[in-house]
């Protein structure tokens, strides 16, 4: 199941090179989905026909022969082939145990019969091994299924465990990027591709529109991506590991942070412009050495002052 893969890396109890085996076996394993490059919440599987459920074959009664015969059909029925059914009205174990104390003195299994016939029952249904949707049927996050949420879990997941410009995982986390439907044409995704979906049935299209979990965990990417944090109380901007494709053709990228706008523009030198340059609304200018806000212009951002007429930010 892919929530495995996700609390394990956001539980923090795993070194960089075990990370670095989960995602790579992630990659090759039955939960990667080739036709969307994204990852199924859980393996895919081939249900039975309904003429192959609740079928057992003579050989598997085992010592259970005796009470088959005495019970005359009231617990196991025997169709023309030779197979054999639990009764149909059977719903669990607890149907079954009830129509065995139900039965007459002289039908009643005895201990060894019974302990054998609630294990034939649950290994002929798998109650204990019931996962709902995912075991039972296909699309809504069934079998097959892409469940977006999870997948931007996932992203979100490996984008926690990044350290730095050189981190491996950084590789990582732009291929799980890829297989989200902003990266994909709509042919690819089957709907818009900055529309969030519930999710994706096996070779479907997105599904189910609405604003699901999926753009939280997207948005908060988004701010790590842009190397947006808090430090001591101060704004910090270290963008990390933007692509080129971020930016638009004058090289800038512009958002904003507590109704601030900001703006990110590409230097080929560092070392020839300011790295942060704040603009008030008086007209006055403020300039930092470091891609960190002083303390009363991070207050001023914070408080949604009106005070900042906008932020900006060299970016190599």
């Amino acid at each position: 199941m892919l929530e495995g893969q996700v609390a394990v890396l956001s539980s923090d109890i795993l070194e960089k090179r075990e990370k670095r085996q989960l995602l790579e076996a992630l990659q090759k394993s039955d939960l990667f989905e080739e036709n969307q490059h994204s990852y199924l919440l859980y393996p895919n599987a081939q249900l039975p026909d309904f003429t192959k459920k609740n079928c057992i074959e003579e050989k598997e009664l085992g010592e259970l022969g005796d009470f088959v015969a005495r019970s005359e059909n009231a617990i196991l029925l025997k169709d023309i082939n030779g197979i054999y059914h639990f009764n149909a009205n059977f719903k669990n174990a607890e149907c079954l145990t009830s129509a065995l104390n139900s039965l007459p003195c002289e039908k009643k299994p005895n201990e060894r019969e019974r302990t054998l016939l609630l294990s034939l029952y649950e290994k002929t249904f798998k109650h204990q091994t019931f996962t709902g949707r995912s075991g039972t049927f296909y699309a809504y996050e069934g079998l097959g299924s892409i469940y977006w949420h999870m997948v931007s879990k996932l992203l979100l997941a490996v984008q926690e465990n990044i350290t730095g410009k050189k981190d491996s995982l950084i590789a990582f986390y732009k291929d799980i990027k890829e297989g989200l439907g902003s990266s994909k044409t709509p042919a690819e995704y089957g709907a818009f591709p900055f529309d969030p979906y519930s999710h994706t049935p096996f070779k479907q299209g997105a599904k189910q529109p609405g604003m699901t979990g999926q753009v939280k965990e997207e948005i908060l990417g988004r701010w790590m991506e842009l190397g947006l944090d808090i430090e001591g109380g101060k704004a910090v901007f270290r963008p990390m590991y933007l692509e080129k494709k971020d930016f638009d053709e004058n090289g800038a990228i512009s958002f904003t942070w507590c109704g601030t706008e900001i703006i990110y523009r590409i230097h080929q030198n560092q070392n020839e412009v300011i790295p942060l340059k704040v603009t008030l609304k008086n007209g006055e200018t403020r300039e930092f050495a470091e891609n960190m806000l002083g303390e009363e212009e991070s207050r001023l951002l914070f408080s949604r002052s009106d005070s900042i007429a906008g932020i900006e930010v060299s970016v190599c």
